[in-house]
């Protein structure tokens, strides 16, 4: 009977060391489950600071997306409206002349065309004008819609601005010499393709 109560001390010894292993066990799985929750709270702190962070960004770069869409629509109203005085150095410095100096087969749409995509290179926006005469031909010219002075006309082959009057000779009304006869009947450009005259 001794024998068999030592061996149940025993047991309860050995059942005891095991409880107190796993309550020990349990205690430090507690410690780092508590752990592991406020290393959770704080990331979850961090992911909240980090998206408040992000939605203001998201505004910052709408309202940045806004001030260059309206900076660009400014700079295109700047160059479709250069003042007189920025068409006229232009008109001074172009080199659409030169270009065609040695071509004996330009005529005048080759010196506008060459004259506004000059324009446009230096910033300035520029249009094809074609002028309709009575005498059943034409010409072009180009025009820039400035902000001081209106529409300006400028003749790309001598580079002398002109006006245009109808039922008045072209050639003859802005001194420029030609053989041909030019009274103007209508003329078109770049921003209505609507005729003026009859």
């Amino acid at each position: 009977m001794r024998y068999v109560s030592a061996v149940l001390a025993i047991i309860c010894f050995v059942l005891l060391l095991g409880l107190n292993a796993s309550f020990h066990k349990i205690s430090e799985l507690e410690s780092q489950l508590a752990e592991k929750e406020e290393e959770i709270a704080l990331l979850r702190d961090e992911l909240n600071q980090t998206k408040g962070k992000l939605l203001h960004a998201q505004e910052e770069l709408n309202q940045t997306k806004t001030e260059l869409k309206e900076l660009k629509r400014d700079y295109y109203i700047l160059k479709k409206h250069p003042t007189f005085a920025e068409v006229k150095r232009f008109v001074e410095a172009d080199s659409t002349i030169t270009e065609f100096i040695r071509d004996h087969d330009a005529v005048c749409y080759h010196y506008a065309l060459a004259m506004q995509r000059h324009a446009i290179e230096h910033g300035l926006f520029a249009s094809i004008v074609v002028i309709r005469f009575k005498e059943h031909w034409g010409h072009a010219i180009v025009a820039f819609n400035t902000s001081d002075r209106g529409i300006v006309y400028v003749e790309p082959q001598c580079k002398l601005f002109v006006n245009i009057t109808l039922g008045k000779d072209y050639f003859k009304g802005n001194g420029l010499k030609s053989i041909l006869s030019g009274t103007m009947k209508d003329y078109a450009h770049f921003w209505d393709y609507k005729p003026k005259g009859g």
